[in-house]
């Protein structure tokens, strides 16, 4: 069988076919001010698939628009995926299991399919969510940090001097020196969302360690590329997690 795999998230939708068990990445795309199935006609319009699985965030209206676009291209029903009570292998410790972002319970069991061990993921998008699971597959819970665009965004709102920086503020200074000793606006800007961003991971897997001394810590997510350069042998990247967990939860 071939899959389409989707991941619609806040702000950006990603996807992937699986085939052969093999999931082959077909892109980023953000999508809030396109139209949606116009959209899907430009990257899918020569592809033929026999199922489509999606982790869907972004709302019934792009779930309508995808459900109408699939089923007049290939003629299928959308398989939309759901946090539950227990999957593949792990139990959901949400107080309300349901109301569980299905892309943090897809990156979760993506996490624990691979790993079978204490894991935590960061999935560092819009907001950085942070989900850990113990040894025994129970999920326990998580954190939601402001992921950095909207760290910018927040502190530029009330400043006419500093909304030009709101836009695309990390794009050029990706990978470079992150120094409390910022010689511009934009540098300073960037540099202390960073830091946020990186203290806040550093400092929850520090306190994972100490219960959880063998735990993994896998990064995934839009800004995942341009934070693992700051962090720690800790992290390790795995940006097609949440995909590779919605693959998981289809079958």
């Amino acid at each position: 069988m071939r899959k389409l795999v989707l991941d619609i998230g806040n702000s950006r939708l990603k996807w992937a076919v699986i085939d052969n068990q093999q999931l082959s990445f077909g892109g980023a795309y953000p999508y809030r001010q396109r139209d949606f199935k116009e959209l899907a006609s430009e990257i899918w319009q020569d592809l033929t698939v026999d199922h489509v699985a999606v982790a869907n965030v972004g709302g019934d209206d792009v779930a309508k628009q995808l459900r109408d676009w699939v089923a007049d291209k290939w003629q299928l029903d959308v398989q939309f995926l759901l946090a539950g009570l227990q999957s593949h292998g792990v139990k959901n410790g949400y107080a309300t299991p349901f109301q569980l972002g299905v892309d943090r319970w897809a990156s979760v069991i993506g996490a624990w399919q691979q790993h079978k061990a204490p894991v935590c993921v960061y999935d560092c998008g819009t907001a950085i969510t942070v989900d850990v699971v113990d040894d025994k597959g129970q999920l326990l819970g998580g954190t939601i940090s402001p992921g950095m665009n909207l760290m910018v965004k927040s502190l530029v709102s009330g400043a006419d001097g500093l909304k030009d920086f709101a836009n695309n503020c990390f794009d050029s200074q990706r990978g470079g020196e992150l120094t409390i000793f910022a010689k511009d606006t934009r540098s300073a800007i960037l540099n202390g969302c960073l830091l946020n961003a990186v203290s806040f991971m550093e400092c929850t897997a520090n306190e994972l360690r100490i219960t959880y001394p063998d735990m993994k810590f896998l990064v995934t997510g839009g800004d995942s590329e341009l934070l693992m350069p700051y962090l720690s042998e800790h992290f390790q990247h795995n940006p097609f997690l949440v995909l590779e967990g919605a693959d998981v939860l289809s079958t």
